[in-house]
């Protein structure tokens, strides 16, 4: 007769407790643009606190969602967030992304699922780009204005939202940046990495026309 093992338990990182309150905190989600998920939620820090999920890193939509990609942090209660307890980690696990998530997003219902990505009339494209043309600070979740760069000198060519970042092995010579833009950009962007070399650079936080 079998004896049946008992699962491993799930263990996240704990959150820090304060010993007072602050009176307020912003939580920083990926800001909402071009189907990521995003919101800048005030948290007020007074009243019943309850601990949630959020992610440990930047992950793609379609991403199996996995222990190592989630901690434990404590907000206030709310039932606008959609936030799920840490309690119910075990029922995420091996859940697809809907969206794209930034480091330290909460993971919320709405994340989660087959969804639609990306959204109608938007493109996601691969291209590789350079090393010495990759600014340090792009990463998941980052506004880009795509630039081609060849002999006539510099042109923008589009601007889009950076979905992910592969870094490639340290001999290799370029990074490949997957982004999500219109579809008629997608089309100049990808002309435009077959004529010349391309050149990323960050927007600032709601930047962009």
């Amino acid at each position: 007769m079998k004896t049946a093992t008992k699962p491993p338990e799930v263990r996240l990182q704990a959150p820090r407790r304060h010993k007072r309150s602050i009176g307020w905190a912003l939580i920083g989600l990926l800001l909402a643009v071009g189907g990521g998920i995003a919101a800048a939620v005030t948290v007020f820090e007074a009243g019943e606190r309850t601990s949630v999920l959020a992610v440990t890193q930047a992950l793609p939509a379609g991403h199996l969602v996995q222990l190592a990609d989630l901690r434990s942090i404590e907000i206030a209660s709310g039932p606008e967030l959609h936030t799920i307890p840490v309690r119910q980690a075990r029922k995420v696990i091996n859940q697809p992304l809907a969206l794209p998530l930034a480091a330290g997003a909460l993971l919320t219902s709405e994340a989660l699922g087959t969804g639609t990505y990306p959204p109608a009339g938007e493109a996601v494209i691969a291209v590789g780009v350079k090393r010495t043309l990759f600014p340090p600070a792009v990463t998941s979740g980052s506004r880009v204005s795509v630039v081609l760069v060849n002999g006539e000198g510099k042109e923008d060519v589009a601007q889009a939202l950076v979905t992910a970042v592969v870094p490639g092995t340290e001999s290799a010579q370029e990074i490949t940046v997957q982004l999500q833009l219109p579809e008629h950009d997608a089309t100049a962007v990808a002309a435009a990495a077959m004529t010349g070399e391309v050149s990323l650079a960050v927007l600032p936080k709601g930047g962009g026309n």
